[in-house]
């Protein structure tokens, strides 16, 4: 497998199913939707969007979520959230590595796995006076006919 460059990734449309394990909740959790990058005026800055429809329990709705993203080099892409606030370094030179953002009291711990072009995932644990989760989402290419 070839390695995996930040373009592999901004250049495609994805589906992804997204599972949440809830240590303090119980409530089966999922999420199925489409991601997506697309080019924002300013050089080498992308916008990262998903969107569709979360599962807890019995109900039923949609979901989106934005983040900001910023192409460092070949191999590396910064995140932001939306209010422009540093989120997390992907170096995909370092698959496996895990990625930590510390929000308050929570940490926040992600690890990234890349089989391009069939598929990516990532998973993230995070931990906190409040929080006990397990997230994990797979990304596989969108098509459309």
């Amino acid at each position: 497998m070839a390695q995996p460059t930040a373009q592999s990734l901004l250049q495609s449309q994805w589906s992804l199913k997204r599972t949440i394990a809830d240590e303090l909740s119980e409530l089966p959790t999922s999420m199925l939707g489409q991601a997506y990058f697309t080019p924002t005026p300013k050089s080498n800055v992308y916008k990262y969007f998903e969107k569709g429809i979360l599962t807890v329990g019995t109900y039923k709705g949609p979901f989106d979520k934005t983040y900001i993203v910023k192409l460092v080099d070949t191999y590396t892409l910064d995140f932001y959230f939306d209010d422009q606030k540093f989120f997390h370094t992907l170096n995909l030179r370092e698959p496996g590595v895990p990625v930590t953002h510390q929000c308050n009291e929570d940490t926040y711990q992600a690890t990234y796995t890349f089989n391009l072009p069939n598929q990516w995932a990532v998973t993230w644990v995070i931990k906190g006076p409040n929080k006990n989760l397990k997230i994990k989402t797979t990304y596989v290419p969108f098509f459309t006919s």
